[in-house]
């Protein structure tokens, strides 16, 4: 399997509105914003700077961000890489820029871990191999943490910037109106399938997770349909 040096991982947690990011924490607070919004045309998308969000870390990341002053905070997609890798990626025609996802649960001797992927491919790529991807893990027994991914799916629309260091490239925009993507029925899925599970040890549920299941041989199973995941581009949350 090939992999790529330009992409790289990552690990992180979220616990209600708080992203921790290891090494150190960081104190995100998400504040609501219209899900039926328009941007306006005239207005530039404008963001912080990404290294104060997850560092000089490379990969597919999700991350709360401010994009338009009169609609609010939103929760944006940030595909990171260097100069060759992203003048690669905007090669491709945006409309075969395919954003896909889906989401399941594992239990152990821990406990309990529910986990989402997302991954970005180019569409007329018949091996479906992704250019990146994102793997994160949430207590499904906790509705502070399932929240969290409530609200993206109640966003009309998906935002992924492309970005070299802190520059924003190009941005690429996903119809996700009446929950497209379908993330609300794969949370309830979920929480319906993992319903009277104990929680357990969540830390240690997913550390086992990841010993017992190391994602290249997890996600790249065919009953996932997930495509050929390099681990080097993967981003674990």
């Amino acid at each position: 399997m090939k992999t790529s040096k330009n992409l790289t991982n990552s690990v992180t947690n979220r616990t209600k509105t708080v992203t921790i990011i290891s090494p150190g924490t960081r104190r995100i607070i998400m504040k609501k914003c219209d899900p039926k919004h328009r941007h306006r045309k005239s207005v530039r998308a404008t963001i912080p700077r990404l290294d104060d969000l997850v560092g000089r870390k490379m990969g597919l990341f999700i991350e709360p961000a401010v994009i338009d002053p009169e609609v609010g905070e939103e929760l944006i997609f940030f595909l990171r890489g260097n100069k060759p890798t992203i003048e690669k990626i905007l090669g491709i025609d945006p409309s075969q820029l395919i954003l896909e996802m889906n989401a399941g649960f594992k239990t152990n001797p821990h406990g309990l871990v529910a986990f989402i992927v997302f991954w970005v491919r180019d569409a007329k790529d018949i091996s479906e191999t992704p250019i990146a991807s994102s793997i994160t893990f949430f207590n499904p027994n906790k509705k502070s943490e399932v929240s969290f991914w409530r609200r993206l799916a109640d966003a009309g629309h998906w935002h992924l910037f492309l970005m070299v260091g802190n520059k924003m490239r190009n941005i690429i925009d996903y119809n996700n109106k009446r929950d497209k993507f379908e993330l609300h029925k794969k949370i309830d899925m979920v929480i319906g399938r993992s319903s009277g599970i104990p929680t357990g040890d969540f830390d240690k549920a997913r550390k086992l997770f990841l010993k017992e299941y190391p994602i290249d041989v997890h996600i790249n199973t065919p009953q996932a349909k997930f495509g050929n995941f390099p681990s080097s581009m993967f981003v674990m949350h």
